[in-house]
């Protein structure tokens, strides 16, 4: 039988690493994607921005490709890089902006971030074909979507494809936070973590203190009944009997 103390020591010494362990959960300040599209403008008329015309498909008349994409939990301030690249894959414009910091504003976090961008064809007809743009969040890619470009000649001729929503970041950023939904506290999901880990802490002690509390004594050689044999008809009597209770006779 395990001694103990050695038992003691090895509850405690589990019981102090998972409260360690739980001491050392963070919350890491992060973001969620959320709705994104290309559209023909973006209206800015009221504090909720709406795409104008969302689709991913243009014609070789419209004078720009705009961009809208929403983040939820903005923590902290991010930079944002966007690469548009033309068909032939040659990188046409890269943009680069940083979000607001919230706590600027007096709040912990951003509930909703809502971000758009253009990328403006002013000199020449933008290139026809399949147009890639990249979306990069602290240098990691997040997106990579298309959009298409058509001649005039061409959706004249043919029904345009059904509008879809996609992904990609623009030029001209203008980053603007919805006021109406900013909260000033957050139910920050580490919190439940580290619940669900102080139970099962308790859970682990109550195992292994029940082990140790439902193993049986050993019983020590003067503890133990100590029998013999009846010296008449041999059979095993108890050690405390002066009579066989076999053949009724006396026990030496």
């Amino acid at each position: 039988m395990v001694n103990k103390r050695v038992c003691d020591r090895i509850t405690i010494l589990v019981l102090m690493a998972l409260i360690a362990s739980s001491l050392s959960i963070t919350h890491v300040s992060a973001y969620e994607i959320g709705v994104y599209t290309f559209c023909k403008d973006v209206d800015k008329s009221t504090d909720f921005y709406k795409p104008v015309h969302p689709t991913n498909v243009f014609e070789d008349t419209d004078k720009q490709v705009a961009f809208m994409i929403t983040l939820y939990d903005v923590e902290k301030p991010h930079l944002i890089t966007l690469k548009w690249f033309r068909p032939d894959g040659n990188l046409e414009k890269t943009i680069e902006e940083t979000f607001d910091d919230p706590k600027s504003e007096g709040y912990d976090y951003w509930t909703d971030y809502t971000y758009d961008s253009k990328i403006v064809f002013q000199d020449k007809p933008p290139t026809l074909g399949q147009w890639k743009l990249e979306l990069y969040i602290d240098n990691k890619l997040e997106l990579s979507e298309e959009f298409e470009i058509l001649s005039t000649a061409t959706t004249t001729q043919s029904p345009q494809p059904t509008e879809t929503q996609t992904i990609t970041v623009t030029d001209t950023t203008t980053i603007t936070p919805t006021t109406q939904q900013i909260q000033e506290t957050k139910t920050d999901t580490s919190y439940l973590n580290l619940l669900y880990l102080i139970i099962t802490i308790l859970a682990i002690a109550l195992v292994a203190l029940g082990v140790r509390f439902t193993k049986k004594p050993k019983m020590y050689p003067q503890e133990q009944e100590i029998t013999r044999y009846c010296t008449n008809c041999g059979k095993l009597v108890r050690a405390n009997v002066s009579y066989c209770p076999s053949c009724g006779k006396s026990i030496n």
